[in-house]
């Protein structure tokens, strides 16, 4: 039996690829190919897509349970994280069980499928090489090392990635700091930043598998994390439809919005957010590249810290230079923040007094101000 892992990185399409397998789950297992459930909820979902004999999933909130059963192996890294580190399992994933239960409900599957293949996804899967990875991964070997394993990791340049998993967290309701004043300094002992740990820490818990390392603008060139996940893990499977935006992301140029909403409470938050994804469809605003949101001191910090990592990551996979681009990350985009998020406050502003009532959501964004 052989067993895929795909243990991320964060916000380089891995929802996405967990959509796709929860949603092919039928397909796929008729092919021989397990996505296994982790809980109760999930094995219950798979079995009446197998009764009913369709698929999972329409369209339709992700929330809860639901999100569970998209993405169950997030269940298994994050009660292990839990259990080893103390962190927290959020709210949004309730009644996680503990890992070892997950283990044997997987392994349940296993026993009583017989499949060809299992996979294994979850983009926290590359945080266990953090704290606690000397009792977390021996775990994950001791459940599937005995079986053909392949690893498939996607990293994406430092600097956009700091920058996506910053706003991802945002979306989240975290009160952070913005990166021009210096909160990328916070992940530098953490998978966000030490890309060459987790390839080492994987690497080295797994020996004998195959790991493949993939800059996250080549998997945008293969069409995606979907078709780029079979293909790189050498799964006969083709797959029926292309990857679909899964996780949207808040823009920059409207994050620093976002991020003063979440000093609101945590409902109103939400209630912000929401009201800004609408608002994206409407309304001008500028594009990523040109915004810069962590300024040229910054910059010039992340890229000075990250060199000693980009040389032990490409040592590592025999590269001359993992990412060939990594001089770019020390160039600012040519728009302040500040000067995008005010234009783009403004085209708010107009937007809402269009589409919103008078009340606690349209008083906020008519009297916000952004300042540095």
């Amino acid at each position: 039996m052989k067993v895929a892992f795909f243990i991320g990185h964060h916000k380089t399409g891995s929802s996405a690829l967990q959509n796709y397998l929860a949603a092919n789950y039928l397909g796929l297992l008729r092919q021989g190919i397990l996505y296994p459930a982790a809980d109760a909820p999930g094995l219950a979902a798979n079995l009446a897509a197998a009764v009913a004999d369709r698929e999972m999933f329409g369209e339709g909130p992700k929330r809860g349970t639901r999100l569970n059963e998209e993405s169950p192996h997030n269940m298994l890294a994050l009660r292990l994280l839990n259990e080893v580190a103390g962190k927290g399992v959020p709210p949004w994933r309730p009644d996680v069980p503990p890992s070892a239960q997950i283990f044997a409900t997987i392994q349940a599957q296993i026993t009583a499928l017989a499949p060809q293949t299992v996979l294994m996804c979850s983009e926290i899967f590359s945080r266990l090489a953090d704290q606690g990875a000397r009792k977390v991964l021996p775990l994950m070997y001791r459940n599937f090392g005995a079986h053909e394993c392949s690893i498939l990791l996607n990293l994406r340049r430092p600097d956009l990635h700091i920058a996506s998993w910053h706003l991802q967290r945002m979306k989240f309701r975290e009160k952070i700091r913005p990166l021009r004043h210096g909160a990328q300094a916070a992940y530098a002992d953490t998978a966000h930043f030490r890309f060459d740990r987790i390839v080492e820490r994987w690497g080295d818990t797994f020996p004998k598998a195959q790991m493949r390392v993939r800059n996250y603008s080549d998997v945008i060139g293969a069409g995606g994390s979907v078709p780029d996940f079979f293909s790189q893990s050498g799964i006969d499977h083709l797959p029926v439809d292309t990857d679909k935006q899964s996780n949207i992301s808040i823009p920059y140029a409207l994050a620093e919005i976002l991020r003063l909403a979440n000093f609101q409470s945590p409902e109103f938050a939400m209630t912000v957010r929401s009201y800004l994804f609408r608002a994206m469809e409407r309304i001008s605003y500028l594009p990523n590249d040109q915004v810069e949101l962590f300024g040229q001191e910054n910059r010039t910090a992340l890229c000075d810290a990250f060199a000693p990592v980009h040389a032990a990551l490409s040592k590592r996979l025999g590269l001359a230079g993992f990412f060939p681009d990594l001089d770019q990350a020390r160039i600012c985009n040519p728009v302040p923040e500040m000067r995008a998020a005010r234009a783009a406050l403004a085209a708010v502003r107009a937007d809402c007094m269009v589409h919103l009532k008078k009340g606690p959501l349209r008083g906020f964004l008519t009297g916000l101000k952004i300042e540095e």
